[in-house]
């Protein structure tokens, strides 16, 4: 089947150029590194300290059937300087990366008939471009007309595909709505991705679309909103429990990707160990009421949306849509939970601190899978996952 192509990429994605050395939580570090075999054969060709580095270093993963670099004991791929340049493209050149290396924190992604491209926010750079825009973040569309590509999709995967790209659209629409506070768009969307998801299931289109279009009515999004305020006392002890809980559950993976950034992530656990409901609960309150709130949501908004746009179709497995909305709301109840932590710390809000926490977040729920996935299966075994606990640790003071 000839089709033409399409690019879709956010507004950020043409204004990101790499930092370097001025990175301050850079991305040779913590995860795995995937060696192609082109690049794995000139590598260990080098002569000199790269020779000997590619050869006592890259290993052959039975796991995931490639290369990859072992990292020192430090966590770090032992290619990279101590200023967090990388010593192959000092001696050799940038031509020589590894395209995991050249490409991240891009992201590319073909659906249908489009290409979309995006920037992981467990970058810090992107982070902090994200702090720019006040506006909803939009995505851009073109056709590139000189370019097509013959492809084996069938008709029916293309249509599973638009169905799924119509749910995410109208998902994204209710992140970007702004007549609703942050924590109640937050619970509306993994209330509706629930609502669907045996629906979506069994590709119910019919009924999946009568469901989006009851559940994010305005109407129903007002009444319903109106109902928690009123109806739903969250006891704050409660609350905290869970949060912590949850906290608890990613603290050995945080450790294991901080790299650069361990002494920032230990004065985290430090002040999550000091932590008290009534401490928690006041300084949330602080926060919330302070000049820099409207800042923090419109953040909030941007984190998810890009989280759900680059995430949604990701892993097709039986409730991937659902999986992943799980996915979006944690790493936004992490960085809530890691901005008090952070507050406690130093009595007030650092940008600097909170990129930084944002893309430790990111790294482990949105990249390193295995170990969030691992964390999540934990939270599900323990029934946190669900929506009573979810309301519970999203709801505002």
């Amino acid at each position: 089947m000839n089709r033409t192509l399409y690019t879709l990429k956010s507004c950020i994605y043409d204004k990101f150029s790499c930092i370097a050395s001025a990175c301050p939580y850079h991305c040779c570090q913590g995860w795995t590194i995937a060696i192609p075999d082109e690049s794995y054969k000139k590598y260990i060709a080098y002569e000199g300290t790269l020779g000997e580095i590619a050869r006592k270093f890259i290993l052959y993963d039975e796991d995931i059937k490639a290369y990859r670099m072992a990292l020192d004991k430090h966590g770090t791929c032992p290619f990279c300087e101590e200023n967090g340049l990388c010593k192959i493209i000092i001696q050799e050149g940038e031509q020589d990366l590894s395209p995991v290396c050249t490409v991240f924190p891009r992201m590319k992604y073909l659906t249908s008939d489009t290409m979309e491209q995006g920037l992981s926010l467990g970058c810090p750079h992107v982070v902090e471009l994200l702090y720019d825009i006040k506006t909803p973040l939009y995505f851009e569309k073109e056709e590139v007309t000189e370019d097509s590509w013959n492809d084996e999709i069938t008709e029916d995967e293309l249509h599973a595909i638009e169905f799924d790209l119509q749910i995410r659209e109208l998902l994204r629409t209710l992140l970007q709505n702004r007549k609703y506070s942050m924590w109640y768009r937050l619970f509306s969307f993994i209330s509706v991705l629930e609502k669907i998801n045996e629906a979506h299931q069994k590709q119910d289109e019919m009924t999946v679309f009568e469901l989006l279009n009851h559940f994010l009515q305005d109407n129903y999004l007002h009444e319903m909103q109106t109902y928690l305020l009123k109806s739903v006392q969250i006891d704050i002890h409660t609350k905290f429990a869970l949060i912590t809980n949850l906290f608890e559950t990613f603290i050995p993976d945080f450790l294991g990707l901080s790299g650069n950034c361990r002494d920032k992530v230990e004065k985290l656990i430090s002040a999550h160990r000091e932590m008290t409901a009534e401490c928690y609960h006041d300084i949330q309150c602080r926060l919330s009421e302070s000049m820099t709130s409207g800042q923090m949501e419109i953040l909030d908004e941007h984190i998810a949306v890009s989280d759900w746009f680059h995430n949604a179709l990701l892993a097709r497995n039986k409730d991937y849509l659902h999986a992943n909305g799980i996915t979006v709301v944690l790493v936004q109840i992490l960085v809530n939970y890691m901005r008090v932590l952070s507050y406690k710390q130093y009595g007030a809000f650092r940008k600097e601190d909170e990129i930084f926490q944002i893309s430790l977040a990111e790294r482990l729920i949105m990249h390193a899978k295995d170990r969030g996935d691992r964390c999540i299966e934990q939270l599900k075994e323990k029934n946190m996952l669900s929506n009573a606990y979810m309301l519970m640790m999203l709801a505002s003071c």
